[in-house]
C-alpha cells in the first residue's frame, strides 16, 4: 500500500521537487570590502600596496567595484583625499557608489589601516572562490 502522503503525488512531480533548490550565495565578505575601501580613504598611499592583489572585479558589491575603480583612476590622475574622492563620486552620480552617507561611513568600517594587506588577501581569495563557483554553475 502507498503511504498517504505520496498517494496524490505523481512520480513526475516528485522528481521536479528534488531538482529545485535555493540559490547558494557566492563567497563574499561585504564588511571586509567596506573596511578595505574605508582604509584606502584614510590612507590613500596604501593603494599601491593592495593594488597588486585587488582589482575592481575582486569586489562582490557593484557599488564597491565602482568606487574602487574611481579611487584607482584618481590615483592615476595624481591622487586623492576623502573630500576629493567623495566629490568625484558626486560628479559621476553618487548613488552609483552607495550614496554620500554610505561613502562617508566607509572609514568607520576600517578598524585599522594596518590590516589592509590582510583585507586585500581575503578579498582576492573570495574572488577566486566566486570565480570557481561560477565556473561550476556554467
Amino acid at each position: 500500500m502507498t503511504p498517504p502522503d505520496r498517494a496524490r503525488v505523481s512520480p513526475d512531480r516528485t522528481r521536479r521537487a528534488r531538482t529545485i533548490s535555493a540559490p547558494v550565495p557566492l563567497p563574499h565578505d561585504t564588511e571586509v570590502e567596506r573596511a578595505l575601501l574605508g582604509g584606502l580613504l584614510m590612507e590613500p598611499g596604501l593603494l599601491a600596496t593592495v593594488r597588486a592583489e585587488v582589482s575592481p572585479e575582486t569586489f562582490h558589491r557593484p557599488q564597491h567595484r565602482r568606487f574602487y575603480q574611481l579611487l584607482t583612476e584618481l590615483a592615476d590622475a595624481g591622487g586623492w583625499d576623502m573630500t576629493t574622492a567623495w566629490a568625484a563620486a558626486g560628479d559621476r552620480g553618487i548613488e552609483d557608489y552607495g550614496g554620500l552617507s554610505y561613502l562617508i561611513a566607509l572609514p568607520m568600517a576600517c578598524p585599522s589601516t594596518e590590516g589592509l594587506e590582510l583585507y586585500a588577501e581575503r578579498l582576492s581569495d573570495l574572488a577566486a572562490r566566486r570565480a570557481a563557483s561560477l565556473a561550476l554553475l556554467w
